[in-house]
């Protein structure tokens, strides 16, 4: 059982301020969620999949982390051509990239505020990809996306 408790360890535990990697895949229509212990991406703790991002924990965390934790979600979804406007609602920080470029960046600690961009977006698929992490207290994080025109 230690044998097994070690190589399980080693695989959802990765040594501390690694640099970013890429998933291991991006779905299309859905995000890959990363989940750290630490508000800099310090120790990944799990991965999972999720359609959409819309979390008010309240004290609390996920995964029953509470304070100083951090997430990544990363996906390709597909867009009409237009402008498209992204709402990034967060407690405490939170940076949302389109297509790697940095659109929303307010990675700072604060209480519940939301955020607007408009982008333009040519028709096909398109990377989103948010990063967010909290400080301490009430913790939430929600991203919407709709066509302007």
């Amino acid at each position: 059982i230690s044998k097994l408790k070690e190589e399980l360890a080693r695989y959802h535990y990765p040594p501390p301020y690694r640099a970013y990697q890429p998933p291991p895949y991006l779905p299309n229509g859905k995000f890959f969620v990363r989940v750290y212990q630490g508000m800099n991406f310090e120790r990944e703790v799990w991965s999972f999949e999720e359609f959409f991002i819309s979390h008010e924990w309240g004290f609390g965390g996920p995964l029953g982390l509470t304070d100083h934790f951090s997430l990544r979600w990363e996906g390709n979804w597909w867009f009409e051509a237009g402008h498209w406007r992204f709402q990034v609602r967060t407690d405490d920080g939170a940076r949302l990239y389109v297509d790697g470029q940095l659109v929303i960046n307010e990675w700072r600690i604060q209480g519940a505020t939301t955020y607007e961009t408009t982008v333009y977006l040519t028709r096909g698929y398109h990377n989103i990809k948010l990063e967010y992490f909290e400080w301490q207290g009430l913790a939430e994080i929600r991203l919407n996306w709709y066509r302007l025109y």
